[in-house]
């Protein structure tokens, strides 16, 4: 699901840009690991290959080889990294969107606890169940003023 915020209401957008803040240095150094680990496997991947099986037995150099290896761990390094960095981004955005639901006083209980179970339940359309929330919210609002 993409997500474009010019299209989202004030409130919402508002959310998603306080929540964006919260996430962004840690997406940015996600982005970059990702970015610099594929072209670091691949060509010590390939380079590897180049030299362990088309280059004659005599002509390798061992340093060469050791430092196609090293750079290639490093690349599987920062994928990894990488990933770990993902999932503290999707921690840190359900624990804000847990605590933001919880924290709302013009939101009854049982509806609350409803759309947090849902976010638990279907994390896969976290932000979906989140917008809903906070459009009933904005209509909860309406209904009061």
């Amino acid at each position: 699901m993409i997500i474009n915020l010019n299209e989202m209401p004030g409130f919402v957008r508002f959310e998603m840009e306080k929540l964006g803040e919260m996430i962004a240095p840690k997406l940015k150094k996600a982005n970059q690991y990702a970015f610099w680990s594929k072209p670091l496997i691949f060509v010590a991947a390939l380079n590897l290959f180049l030299l362990l099986l088309v280059m004659p037995a005599e002509d390798r150099s061992i340093p060469l080889l050791l430092f196609c290896a090293v750079a290639g761990a490093f690349g599987m390094a920062l994928s990894q990294e990488a990933r770990v960095l993902r999932k503290e981004i999707t921690k840190l955005s359900f624990s804000y969107m847990k605590k933001r639901i919880e924290k709302s006083s013009i939101v009854p209980d049982s509806v609350k606890k409803r759309y947090a179970a849902l976010i638990e339940k279907e994390p896969t359309n976290i932000f979906l169940h989140f917008i809903h929330f906070l459009e009933e919210e904005q209509n909860r609002k309406k209904e009061l003023w």
